[in-house]
């Protein structure tokens, strides 16, 4: 009986490890990849003709996002609803450049930015982003807004 507590205990051990693991591991490199999946992203969401953007932003998403949310991005786009699961629909642009800071936290990435906004009466702001950023396998897996 002893045994079987102490070998579940170690099973237990090892798939907590490897939960950790999948969600992110917050090292430098990894920090840095989510970095740069923004920063090119950015610049392929930019692109004012919008096939080319589209072309731009899944190529991107290919090298650094699961194959499950590249799947769901264009099956969104080919329907034509164009959701933008990267941003959770928020938008990303060229000041986001100057401004995109990733950090680590408990499992995930926080990804902050500010984004030149627009509201229903067609008047600019400035909006604060604030993006909770999942990975497994080291893919891009999730992105959800914090309010």
């Amino acid at each position: 009986m002893k045994r079987l507590s102490i070998i579940l205990a170690a099973l237990l051990c090892v798939v907590l490890a490897a939960v950790k693991v999948s969600a992110g591991t917050g090292d430098a490199n990894e920090i840095e990849k989510v970095r740069e999946f923004y920063r090119q992203y950015a610049v392929a969401f930019s692109i004012s003709d919008n096939e080319t953007s589209f072309a731009k932003c899944d190529s991107v998403m290919n090298i650094y996002c699961s194959a499950e949310m590249c799947k769901d991005t264009k099956k969104d786009r080919i329907s034509g609803i164009a959701y933008d699961f990267a941003t959770d629909n928020i938008g990303i642009d060229t000041l986001a450049l100057q401004t995109l800071n990733v950090k680590y936290d408990n499992g995930a990435y926080t990804v902050t930015y500010k984004y030149n906004d627009m509201n229903d009466k067609r008047q600019k702001f400035i909006r604060d982003v604030k993006l909770k950023v999942g990975m497994k396998d080291d893919k891009i897996e999730s992105v959800k807004a914090i309010e």
